[in-house]
């Protein structure tokens, strides 16, 4: 009997042991106050030229204080039109090209982004010109 209760306290501890709340799907969060992103394509298929992300496709993310119109005041931290990349694939994981956006210690953000990333986009207007049909990729 007395072996019996030792191995239900094993049992216990590998499950307490194998608990941890710095794990998530694809692997642990370096920081977990970094926003991470991801992206599908789905069934409707809006990419024109492909179904899944290419190595290197990249998006724009504005991130904004809660509940507020895209505007300049709105900007949470200067994080406005920050590039996130993905190594391609059907999984969408975009990581920062440069500095991460990190959540406020207090507080939620909401999130605009598009694709295909601009590094110039005025006013927050995406213009694109889709009379050139000839390079999908560049209007999808």
């Amino acid at each position: 009997m007395k072996h019996l209760n030792y191995l239900f306290l094993f049992i216990t501890l590998a499950i307490f042991a194998s608990c941890s709340e710095s794990d998530v799907e694809g692997g642990a969060i370096d920081n977990a106050n970094q926003a991470k992103f991801t992206g599908a394509i789905g069934e409707l298929k809006t990419r024109a030229t492909d179904n899944s992300w290419e190595a290197g496709d990249a998006i724009g993310i504005y991130a904004l204080k809660a509940d507020q119109a895209l505007s300049d005041a709105a900007i949470y931290d200067g994080k406005s039109n920050v590039k996130y990349t993905t190594t391609g694939g059907e999984s969408g994981v975009f990581k920062p090209a440069g500095a991460p956006i990190n959540f406020p210690e207090t507080g939620n953000l909401d999130f605009v982004s598009y694709y295909p990333f601009k590094n110039e986009v005025t006013d927050y207007k995406y213009n694109i010109d889709v009379s050139a049909q000839s390079n999908l990729a560049a209007i999808d």
